[in-house]
Formats: C-alpha cells, structure tokens, sequence
C-alpha cells in the first residue's frame, strides 16, 4: 500500500479551507480592508476562508500564480464584496474582479467609499443592493449573511457591534505628496 508522501504541499492542500468570501478593492484601502477582515472573523468564518490580497494572512504566498489563484478563488467564493473608492473605480482588476463575480452569479456586495456615489459605479452593478461604510444598520444585516448566506453564524456579538463602530468610523489617510 502506497502512501501518500509528506510534502509541503500535499499537507497544505489537506487543512486548506475554500475560499467563502473575496474581498475586491484598491490596495491603497488596506487599512479598510484589514478592518473588514477582521469583521468578517466575528463569525465562524476563519482567515483562509477570507480572501483580500492586501492583508496579511488573507493574501498569497509568494511564487503563486496570482491571476490563476484570484480566478480559483473567485469561483469558489459565495459572496464578492467590492469596496469602491476613487482608486478602486480606476482599477482594471477591480472591475475584472466584480465582474466576474457578478457572471458566475455570486452575491456581490458593493460598499461605497468616501466620495463614492452609486452613480459612479458601473451600470451592471448600480441597480443592485448595495452600502455605504458609514451606514451601521447595512453592517448589522451581515449577521443574516453569515449565518444564512454562509453557514457561518455569529461568535462574538459584542466584538461584532465592536468591530461595525470601527467600520462605520474608518477614515482614508489623505494621500501622501
């Protein structure tokens, strides 16, 4: 009977969680994003299971194949979330990212930004449901998502309304000259 050797990548590939939750955005949003990451952790859901490539821990590891990895990812993620600022509206792979969660038909979950307007979106997305960041009861509505949408239900009340105080607050930092 043959094993299966111990590797680093057959080990890797056993504990690997799939991809629930892709997270598309500028990286010049990291700030938000990490919040927003660290959101999402307040239910059952875990950091592998949570895609943002600027933030630590929810990115890729080095010498992956990214564009190939982001398409995996996206196909087996049941939510897409974009966070639209002026940077990400500007951003190719943004829209590319959206975009191809909105053809396979996923639960996109448009957040609008500072100076963001739904206006400003594009028209394949604006007619969809979407928040703004400051808007706490649009957070509060993620407690059903995570339990119906993704299985995942609340941990931590009190670190979730925590964490909904910080997003609500979050400010860009203005941009450096």
């Amino acid at each position: 009977m043959s094993k299966t050797p111990k590797t680093r990548s057959n080990l890797q590939r056993r504990g690997r969680k799939s991809v629930k939750v892709f997270i598309s955005h500028s990286h010049r949003d990291a700030s938000f994003t990490k919040l927003l990451c660290d959101f999402l952790t307040t239910s059952e859901l875990v950091k592998e299971e949570i895609r943002c490539t600027s933030v630590p821990k929810h990115g890729y590891t080095l010498g992956r194949d990214v564009e190939e990895a982001i398409r995996k990812d996206i196909g087996k993620a049941k939510i897409v979330i974009g966070f639209f600022t002026k940077d990400s509206l500007k951003s190719s792979n943004v829209l590319l990212e959206l975009g191809a969660g909105w053809g396979l038909g996923k639960i996109l979950i448009p957040i609008l930004g500072p100076r963001v307007k739904a206006s400003d979106l594009p028209e394949w997305i604006q007619g969809g449901h979407r928040m703004a960041w400051t808007h706490r009861e649009c957070w509060e509505e993620f407690e059903k998502i995570f339990r119906d949408d993704l299985g995942k239900p609340l941990v931590d009340k009190g670190r979730f309304n925590k964490m909904i105080d910080k997003l609500v607050k979050w400010q860009p930092k203005p941009p450096r000259p």
